[in-house]
């Protein structure tokens, strides 16, 4: 819910898109599975055998997904 507020957000504002960086290995697979493969990678940035992951997302490509019934007020 917190990325469809974002996403919202940037809409408001006229974003057309976003970068998205990351060095934690448990975060670059949430965002893999969200944005795919990263649009830049910076291998060993953090040492041998951790990478940093940069994503350039275009707000054309998201999938807002939002509910009203979903809050509970």
């Amino acid at each position: 819910m917190l990325l469809n507020a974002m996403y919202l957000a940037l809409l408001g504002k006229g974003v057309n898109d976003f970068t998205l960086d990351s060095g934690y290995p448990t975060a670059q697979k949430v965002w893999r599975k969200m944005f795919g493969e990263p649009t830049y990678l910076m291998k060993d940035k953090w040492g041998e055998g951790f990478d940093h992951f940069i994503w350039h997302v275009k707000m054309d490509d998201v999938e807002i997904k939002y509910r009203l019934d979903s809050l509970h007020v």
